[in-house]
């Protein structure tokens, strides 16, 4: 299943995305919709990336590559505090 359309794409994040996810973790303007008031170092946040393909029902929590047509990455959403009772 494809979660996608005409304007953008959802996908796995991948090691590939590590500067963009840097940066946007580093951000401090964007910490107050998240969970951290420190940054990460781009040692963290690899280690985030290689195991980010781990079951959503173990970890409790997916993010997802927002990337455009041209498979440019553009944003991240993500899901966390996962509860599959709820």
């Amino acid at each position: 299943m494809m979660l996608q359309n005409n304007i953008c794409r959802l996908r796995a994040v991948d090691t590939e995305d590590l500067d963009f996810i840097y940066e946007l973790e580093n951000n401090p303007a964007l910490w107050e919709f998240g969970n951290t008031i420190t940054p990460y170092s781009k040692f963290t946040i690899r280690e985030y990336l290689e195991n980010a393909h781990r079951d959503i029902y173990e970890v409790k929590q997916l993010r997802l590559a927002i990337c455009n047509p041209k498979e440019e990455i553009k944003g991240v959403v993500d899901l966390y505090d996962f509860d599959p009772y709820h």
